[in-house]
């Protein structure tokens, strides 16, 4: 437990900002950026390329590739990461392949192959945790690395190595890093792509967190049961597969609405304004360190995933009724 809880520390030093209100969202199937971006970004897409100047990044998709500067922070989870130009502040990552190619102040790197460039000098510290890390570059403070191997032919202030138990970084499987990244950034870009209905949820949860849970654990459980007698005859089975798309994206995005409540309650109740990506990856963090308490992980995930299901339940009936009340008005 306090190997878990030091790991997740340290993520709260390197997450511990995250980008303003103001953002340019980019989407697609292939991104590119290539005019200088005086804001913060969010981009998701099959390959994402930015060729020109942006403040902050925040990026999902197949291939990413950064061949320009980036004033503030980067967080990408994808198949294919490469940072080859400077970050003035912090690198988390996570994919299949990672390289990082130029200078960052620290950096947080999940992957099955992890480079660090003879040309990158990160400032600080860097925890690496994968299949193969190799590092030819400079890390002025501590490379703390998990890997099954590797090749140090760089400089560090000091190198931490351990070898994988059962895949596992300090008790914490590299598995769980990826996905806890993921999940991240997963909320941050709905944040992003859908502000309206992801704010109204968020305050729903606030505003009836009793209701929201019965709410929410009745529509998990009678939509469990359905698609379970859907599926029973072969006619229903590629019905039963299509209506477990939305339930799953239901239960993933229940936790990240939950997540964002509690940051808001935590933080108002410090006094302290944010934005709406601050106040979740402050409740995100908060979250994941509770949930990795014996017994008490297991209550704090069934509260959230009940209320934020409810929420979305919610504030989707209440659109939906209003839809069709305007549709009735028109008619």
């Amino acid at each position: 437990m306090r190997a878990k809880t030091a790991v997740l520390f340290f993520l709260v030093l390197i997450l511990l900002f995250t980008p303003g209100a103001a953002l340019e969202l980019r989407n697609g199937g292939q991104v590119t950026i290539d005019t200088p971006i005086n804001d913060d970004v969010i981009a998701t897409g099959g390959m994402v390329t930015v060729n020109a100047p942006v403040e902050s990044l925040i990026v999902a998709g197949g291939q990413i590739i950064i061949n320009a500067p980036v004033t503030g922070d980067v967080i990408a989870a994808g198949g294919s990461v490469m940072v080859n130009a400077p970050v003035g502040g912090k690198v988390v990552v996570a994919g299949g392949e990672v390289q990082l190619n130029a200078d960052a102040k620290n950096a947080v790197l999940a992957g099955g192959t992890i480079a660090i460039g003879r040309n990158a000098t990160v400032s600080r510290d860097v925890l690496a945790s994968g299949n193969t890390m190799v590092n030819d570059g400079t890390v002025k403070g501590t490379l703390t690395v998990n890997a099954e191997n590797f090749v140090n032919n760089g400089n560090a202030g000091k190198v931490v190595y351990t070898r994988p138990d059962n895949n596992r970084v300090f008790g914490v499987s590299f598995f769980d890093i990826a996905l806890t990244i993921g999940f991240l950034v997963l909320g941050l870009v709905l944040i992003a792509l859908f502000p309206g209905p992801y704010s109204a949820a968020e305050a729903e949860v606030r505003r009836s967190p009793v209701k929201d849970f019965f709410i929410g654990w009745g529509t998990i459980v009678g939509s469990a049961i359905i698609l379970v007698i859907i599926a029973v005859t072969m006619i229903g089975i590629p019905v039963a597969l299509m209506g477990l798309l939305p339930f799953i994206g239901l239960l993933m995005a229940a936790s990240l609405i939950a997540s964002s409540a509690l940051g808001s309650v935590v933080l108002g109740s410090l006094k302290m304004h944010a934005n709406p990506y601050l106040l979740f990856t402050a409740g995100f963090i908060l979250f994941t360190i509770l949930t990795l308490i014996p017994v008490l992980g297991i209550i704090v995930r069934i509260i959230a995933v009940g209320v934020g299901s409810g929420a979305i339940v919610v504030v989707f009936l209440t659109r939906f009724q209003g839809l069709r009340g305007t549709w009735g008005s028109a008619v």
